[in-house]
């Protein structure tokens, strides 16, 4: 995968807008940037559907009693990438000792089986606004999360900040997409004839994308059609 400079280069050169000049004139970097970042989280949403593991990521959480566990600040205070999508959690597993051998997967149950005030290893979890509700509330012990991370931010460049990056962390195969989104946003800004024809490329190499990564069992899946007026902003 190129890096962000180098996509930004080959979007204007496809555009035909290579003249960065003054704010008054010409497209600004900023603007190819943010059309990058919503082309990366939008393709990211269509793989999730199809293969959730691609972008899975765990943070394990030391259990001390509370009744609640907030996966938002756990995966903050643990420095990873954030979920991709509220309670967008793939796993959920409880170790007694903590260690790794132990684990075991905890099921999910729904809200009319919590059990307050008791002390015991949890058999089912539940998910509440983004928290983790152990049934049994344990006193000790880890909960290892899996859950979908999101792909780094997109910038120019990168100094200390974590969680952005000057290149992408999807996979090679997702670069086309990410051109074709962008040349087809900036034509389509310019009020140009051939947005026309960049929408349907950009919606056959949408639909290659998701095909490639279509689950083993072939079970039809819903392609999102793409509507000329969406900006496809996940923001």
């Amino acid at each position: 995968m190129k890096d962000l400079a180098s996509l930004i280069t080959q979007a204007r050169v496809a555009t035909e807008n290579e003249d960065t000049g003054s704010t008054d004139f010409g497209i600004q970097d900023s603007e190819f940037i943010q059309y990058f970042n919503d082309a990366q989280y939008k393709i990211q949403s269509l793989i999730v559907q199809q293969h959730p593991d691609v972008f899975s990521e765990e943070i394990e959480i030391t259990c001390d009693g509370s009744e609640k566990y907030d996966i938002k600040t756990e995966i903050s205070n643990q420095s990873k990438q954030p979920i991709l999508i509220d309670n967008k959690i793939l796993n959920v597993e409880y170790s007694s000792t903590g260690n790794a051998d132990d684990y075991y997967v905890i099921s999910e149950t729904s809200l009319k089986n919590r059990a307050p005030g008791s002390d015991s290893s949890p058999i089912s979890f539940i998910r509440s606004s983004g928290k983790i509700i152990p049934v049994g509330k344990p006193s000790s012990g880890k909960l290892r999360i899996t859950y979908i991370k999101r792909v780094k931010e997109l910038v120019a460049s990168v100094v200390t900040a974590a969680s952005q990056t000057t290149t992408s962390e999807l996979p090679e195969i997702t670069e086309r997409y990410l051109l074709a989104y962008v040349e087809w946003k900036i034509l389509k800004r310019d009020s140009s004839i051939d947005s026309k024809e960049a929408i349907q490329e950009l919606k056959d190499i949408e639909a290659d994308i998701i095909k490639s990564y279509r689950h083993i069992n072939d079970d039809i899946q819903l392609i999102p059609s793409i509507n000329q007026s969406d900006d496809w902003s996940l923001n």
